[in-house]
């Protein structure tokens, strides 16, 4: 059918909070963090010649990144009777993240996901913070899922969250975060998923008069992002960027996932950073 909603019992609720609650000790960073999501996120220099730009440092309700901040604006805006509505793999960070912004923002949550006997670590991650799992055991694709979320915002008047956060919010938070880019700076490179990240980082060199700037994509999963491209940065072909094809399954972690003291996300940054070279 439509999926069902999977309920969790008070016991259950409480163990998994419990286990949230460790999780966001050791995930937590004792200081840097930005909360204010108008705040432009620092580029530091590393040993090596090369330079990071921490979106790590914005962190909202124990969610952090350049989507945690999209998350938050979407949310912001759906304020005054309305919720967010996301589809997402089990696996998926995404659902923790809308789900700690969510809760954060005070506004509800709905997710769509496939139907498990068990519950994922980013599924207990959601529900504990608040999320609604809306569980499909008669779909597994996530086109399928995403196309049933999709209705259910719809016909609640929320706001549905795209794969990728492909959106103009997402576009244009990432597309200002591009002003303050070192001129020593010589290539930039960083994982792609959807591609939506990538469109907003091309539009923002364009905007500072870096649009000559080669940019190596490297990509974490089968989904090609360059129709998004088409569709959200017009001319991308036409510029020097090099997309790199997955070398695993999105669900398989990076071997390293720290780089220069930095803990990375497994199924993301991580599997860009061997890439990295000086200058960039």
């Amino acid at each position: 059918g439509d999926g069902k909603e999977l309920r969790v019992s008070k016991e259950d609720l409480v163990t998994l909070k419990a286990a949230v609650r460790e999780l966001e000790r050791l995930n937590e960073v004792a200081t840097g963090c930005l909360f204010n999501p108008s705040d432009i996120t620092p580029i530091e220099r590393y040993s090596g010649g090369v330079w990071a730009k921490r979106e790590d440092l914005f962190c909202c309700g124990g969610a952090r990144g350049s989507k945690a901040r999209s998350v938050l604006r979407l949310a912001e805006n759906a304020k005054g009777g309305g919720g967010l509505v996301v589809a997402a793999s089990r696996n998926s960070t995404m659902l923790g993240r809308v789900a700690r912004v969510c809760q954060h923002a005070g506004v509800p949550c709905r997710i769509h996901v496939c139907r498990s006997q068990q519950l994922s670590v980013e599924e207990q991650d959601a529900v504990a913070h608040g999320g609604e799992l809306v569980k499909h055991g008669d779909i597994w694709h996530l086109p399928a899922i995403s196309s049933r979320a999709k209705k259910d915002a719809q016909e609640r008047s929320w706001t549905y969250v795209p794969f990728g956060i492909e959106c103009d919010t997402h576009i244009s938070e990432i597309r200002r975060q591009v002003c303050d880019l070192p001129e020593g700076v010589t290539r930039i490179v960083m994982a792609v998923g959807s591609g939506a990240s990538l469109a907003g980082l091309l539009l923002g060199l364009t905007d500072c008069g870096r649009g000559d700037l080669p940019v190596l994509g490297v990509r974490v999963s089968d989904h090609s992002p360059e129709d998004l491209l088409d569709r959200r940065a017009p001319g991308w072909r036409d510029r020097r960027v090099t997309l790199l094809p997955p070398t695993d399954k999105y669900e398989t972690p990076a071997a390293t996932t720290t780089w220069n003291g930095l803990s990375l996300d497994p199924f993301y940054e991580a599997k860009a950073a061997s890439h990295i070279r000086h200058g960039d």
